[in-house]
């Protein structure tokens, strides 16, 4: 059960990924639809510029993308006068 449990968020983490490096709104929202009801409800009737301070948090919180990738989010946030979420250290440095 464990194992199967292990995959299953495997593969949720890497089409979070995917979705999220994709920079393409659609793609987000069926991740969303998919894996959390409650958050395409409130993301897919947000506003241009809230739907992308999301994303590039949500971005800037996954350590498992590259650092490059959260860099770049992370600025965008910093250049709008946000915060992003997390630091840039990855799990497994």
């Amino acid at each position: 059960m464990a194992q199967k449990r292990t995959t299953e968020i495997d593969r949720m983490t890497r089409e979070r990924d995917a979705a999220l490096l994709s920079m393409d709104r659609k793609r987000i929202l069926v991740y969303l639809k998919r894996y959390d009801t409650q958050a395409w409800k409130q993301m897919k009737r947000a506003k241009h510029e809230t739907f992308w301070v999301a994303v590039h948090k949500a971005i800037t919180a996954a350590v498992d993308l590259p650092d490059d990738k959260r860099e770049l989010s992370r600025r965008w946030l910093f250049k709008r006068g946000l915060s992003p979420l997390g630091d840039l250290k990855r799990n497994d440095k």
